[in-house]
């Protein structure tokens, strides 16, 4: 009788999203160039072989849990730009439950996509890259929404729409790095208290 091949591959009881979800962690932690494949399959607790069969490898991983955790912080967030609020209580809103988000218990301090460049060296320079491009995508969406609130007269003419988008984006890339520094939720939501009172009237 001739043995049976043992199967190489992923366990019958993978879970992809908890796996997908420790390795959004671990890359969150230590960038992409800190985690090891022998890091990932420790903490999604599959072996070399399912990994590459489930995720195609490490640079495919890294795209899916950053858009696993852009899932996840939308959800968190909430789109207060299209509620039809008033875009000054929009821009509040999101700036506190950004706060909130970046300071959970439960995850890593700080956003996965400001690690993503912080701890990237030159061999990690497309996973820096596509961090950057979400960032600017963020920016324009937010000159878009400025501009349509300009245009029904929510800000005044003279409003400067790129340049309040760009110093509010940077409050959002300051406060991931502050939470990674080790400020706490109160002393971020002080932060975007102060940021609202450069709001043009």
């Amino acid at each position: 009788m001739k043995p049976v091949a043992k199967r190489v591959g992923r366990p019958r009881s993978f879970d992809r999203v908890a796996a997908l979800e420790a390795a959004m962690v671990l890359f969150w932690r230590h960038g992409f160039e800190g985690v090891s494949i022998g890091d990932l399959t420790k903490a999604m607790s599959i072996n070399s072989p399912s990994l590459y069969a489930a995720f195609g490898s490490k640079n495919a991983l890294y795209d899916e849990a950053l858009s696993h955790y852009l899932f996840l912080l939308n959800e968190e967030l909430g789109n207060a730009f299209s509620q039809g609020l008033p875009v000054a209580v929009a821009m509040q809103m999101t700036l506190t439950s950004l706060a909130v988000a970046l300071t959970r218990e439960d995850m890593p301090p700080g956003c996965m996509i400001g690690a993503g460049s912080l701890r990237c060296g030159p061999n990690g320079r497309d996973a820096a890259e596509r961090t950057a491009n979400l960032r600017k995508a963020m920016q324009a969406q937010l000159v878009t929404s400025l501009g349509n609130a300009k245009a029904l007269g929510e800000l005044s003419d003279d409003t400067d729409v790129p340049s309040l988008a760009a110093y509010f984006a940077t409050v959002v890339e300051g406060l991931s790095i502050q939470a990674q520094d080790g400020a706490g939720r109160a002393e971020l939501l002080s932060v975007c208290a102060i940021a609202m009172r450069a709001w043009p009237i």
